[in-house]
């Protein structure tokens, strides 16, 4: 709740301060963050980022914003032997490893079915160009909506689209969710200004999501060097065994 108090304080600033510029301005679309970082500590649990911005006229806004590229794998699991198990397995090259879509208003209302295509402004038109090996349409088509399923479950992808507020017909908010398992890198935030079917004005903006502390250093040696990770572990095991033994012993 209180998080929520200090998104909505920092939301009503940010909006008074870009309100005058944004109306000295010729430029037809100003965006900003509340914070160009997401920072995973050891205690990360999800974290919350405002977009905020203005147009210079009214029009509609759609926010797209896209994970660092991924590969992902996709299994089809069928029954064998009385026991299910993985029978089929379809990779993916080069998916979003998160995706997250909002506008203020549905989509196919503002954006007709080309504007959709050329620039990714929903879930189909991410996976349209998506290769499949070997895989008939139908078949390519379920292992499609199989991955889009996958992330959705993982909290990586939307299940709806997110909501764009106006405050005012020119100044606008939208809140984006990150999950406790959001992954690492560089993000692209797009914005896009829209009005009668046809694309005013487009800005993109960088997020970074990085390890920081001690989350940072035990990640880096896990992954440099792992031989010393698991020894540590181990001694860390040991003492922790042999410690609770001395004071239950006294005890």
């Amino acid at each position: 709740m209180r998080r929520q108090h200090f998104l909505t304080i920092t939301a009503m600033l940010a909006l008074l301060m870009i309100g005058p510029s944004a109306s000295r301005s010729t430029a037809p679309l100003i965006v900003d963050l509340s914070s160009h970082l997401v920072a995973i500590t050891t205690d990360f649990s999800g974290s919350d980022t405002l977009l905020f911005g203005a147009v210079e006229e009214e029009g509609d806004i759609i926010v797209v914003i896209k994970g660092p590229p991924n590969n992902v794998a996709v299994y089809r699991k069928s029954r064998v032997l009385g026991v299910w198990a993985n029978t089929a397995r379809q990779t993916f090259e080069g998916v979003p490893s998160f995706l997250h879509i909002a506008s203020s208003a549905p989509i196919e209302e503002i954006a007709p079915p080309r504007l959709q295509v050329r620039h990714q402004l929903n879930l189909n038109a991410l996976i349209r160009d998506l290769p499949t090996a070997k895989a008939s349409p139908n078949i390519a088509a379920q292992w499609k909506t199989a991955l889009i399923e996958a992330m959705q479950n993982e909290k990586l992808y939307p299940k709806t689209v997110g909501k764009v507020r106006f405050v005012g017909g020119k100044l606008f908010r939208t809140n984006v969710s990150f999950p406790s398992t959001v992954p690492t890198g560089s993000y692209l935030i797009q914005i896009y200004l829209l009005r009668d079917g046809e694309m005013i004005s487009a800005l993109s903006t960088p997020l970074i999501v990085s390890r920081v502390g001690m989350e940072a250093d035990i990640y880096f040696l896990a992954k440099q060097h792992s031989l010393f990770y698991g020894l540590g572990a181990i001694l860390i095991a040991l003492f922790a065994g042999w410690f609770a033994q001395v004071i239950f012993r006294r005890n």
